[in-house]
């Protein structure tokens, strides 16, 4: 099982982002941090089914609703098929799962 930290790097987060790692290794848990500002959104990570996926700061909206799939483990009840708020400087960016080359 791996943790996927979705994070933008501002004042509060490094601790956020240490109190995660280090509660992933006492719980055996892999710890996969992904700066949302740095991201290669051409090359994401892929979630496997039971990976968990957890947006801990603002403005990384766009990135977490790219990498929602149902197979994933979130805080949400019923997911979203896009995650929005008026803090996502990229909020009105289409999904890129959406398109298709073909």
């Amino acid at each position: 099982m791996r943790l996927f930290l979705i994070y933008r790097l501002y004042e509060s987060v490094e601790e956020r982002l240490r109190l995660f790692r280090e509660a992933c290794e006492l719980c055996l848990v892999e710890f996969v941090p992904i700066n949302s500002d740095t991201v290669d959104y051409s090359d994401l990570p892929t979630i496997n089914a039971g990976d968990l996926l957890y947006n801990c700061s603002d403005g990384s909206e766009t990135l977490e609703s790219i990498l929602l799939t149902p197979e994933i483990v979130t805080f949400y009840i019923k997911q979203p098929q896009i995650v929005c708020n008026n803090s996502d400087t990229v909020k009105y960016c289409s999904r890129a799962k959406q398109f298709s080359c073909t």
